[in-house]
């Protein structure tokens, strides 16, 4: 029995293929066939099977009928080609960039695309650098695509045949940051930690303040990254820390909020006064047993976010949802927690009812932590 192997070219695809029978005598003369067909099949059969993403818009496939065979016979050493359907369904092409065969790079030039990329380059830019410097006897015919396949294949090949998250902590590890990894039992990496020794020097002189956020879609294993930030003296942020967590439990925070204090501590670094964060309930429960001595804050601008969001939900009159922002920024830079009260009261009889139930069962008893009335002798440099 012979095995059979598929090669597919860009213009013509054609498999080498053995055919899976028992040899004869005449399978004995025939060494493989050729088969070869244009663009056929369908815009939308281009996708691997369980892909959910829609690829038809950057297929070549058109159904182009044509398709053609031939076979070499060992005995006699030749060829015999013959086609079974002659006809195109489109023109030929004019720009020979349309075949792909014609936009592949050099091995000398996808050198160069590789010392490009690790110089930061973008793909624009390592294309303008390539024509510009390109032999003027040879016509590059490359496109932006066929960098970014190229910058795809340097990516591959720098993983080493790691996932990209293990070689991220290793190249971390080999720099000036100070990592932590977590990994089940399996071994298999679930959190990792990692933090610029620079980051800490800014942190030692500006460490009053600290905002915790995460953040999503940024990598395609959907884990979450938690980052950390300071203040600095003339009010521009700067990272502090952050932490791939592979799920947002009180069990991932810990670890996380352990490591960042573990690394202040090595580095004398006095703990902040005050972490501020969105209402992630997990995240907060957290800080209050790792950092019992620093307060809780409830970052404002998330706050008038998330209501903007639910007010528009509730509420179909924009005019009405941008009055109901402009009342509760007022409200909440009111001074004592009993005009504070009093105040929310006639908020509460002007807007429609379950938006005011939202507010009440949101935003209300967390009100200490964000509210002017509670957080005006905190030291949060009205963030």
């Amino acid at each position: 029995m012979l095995k059979g192997k598929c090669l597919i070219f860009q213009t013509v695809q054609f498999c080498w293929k053995y055919e899976n029978h028992q040899l004869t005598n005449f399978f004995l003369l025939v060494s493989f066939y050729l088969f070869f067909f244009c663009r056929g099949g369908k815009k939308e059969d281009n996708k691997c099977k369980g892909d959910p993403h829609d690829k038809s818009k950057f297929s070549r496939l058109i159904g182009c009928p044509f398709s053609a065979h031939a076979t070499f016979f060992k005995a006699s050493k030749e060829w015999y080609f013959e086609t079974d359907y002659p006809s195109h369904n489109h023109p030929a092409s004019q720009d020979p960039r349309a075949h792909i065969a014609n936009r592949r790079l050099t091995p000398a030039q996808y050198e160069k695309v590789k010392n490009l990329t690790q110089a930061g380059l973008k793909p624009s830019e390592i294309l303008h650098v390539m024509q510009t410097t390109a032999e003027p006897t040879k016509t590059l015919l490359a496109t932006k695509n066929t960098i970014y396949a190229a910058k795809r294949r340097v990516k591959t090949e720098s993983l080493q045949s790691l996932s990209p998250m293990v070689q991220l902590k290793q190249n971390l590890s080999d720099s000036d940051y100070t990592t932590q990894v977590k990994t089940d039992s399996d071994g298999t990496l679930k959190a990792l930690f990692f933090c610029h020794n620079s980051s800490l020097e800014l942190l030692q002189a500006y460490n009053t303040i600290l905002f915790l956020d995460s953040t999503y879609k940024t990598n395609k294993y959907k884990m979450p990254l938690l980052h950390i930030a300071g203040v600095s003296g003339n009010n521009n942020s700067f990272s502090v820390a952050f932490c791939f967590l592979a799920e947002e439990n009180v069990d991932y925070y810990t670890w996380a909020l352990k490591c960042f204090s573990s690394v202040i501590s090595v580095h004398e670094i006095t703990p902040p006064e005050v972490l501020m964060t969105d209402r992630e309930l997990a995240l907060m429960n957290v800080i209050e047993d790792v950092f019992p001595n620093s307060t809780h804050m409830l970052c404002t601008w998330h706050i008038e976010k998330n209501i903007l969001t639910n007010a528009t939900r509730f509420i179909k009159d924009p005019d009405l949802v941008w009055k109901i922002l402009s009342h509760w920024s007022n409200l909440i830079k009111i001074s004592t927690p009993s005009e504070f009260y009093s105040s929310f009261s006639r908020f509460a009889a002007i807007y429609p009812g379950e938006f005011i139930e939202y507010v009440e069962k949101t935003w209300i008893p967390l009100a200490p932590r964000f509210a002017n009335a509670w957080t005006k002798k905190i030291t949060h440099f009205d963030h």
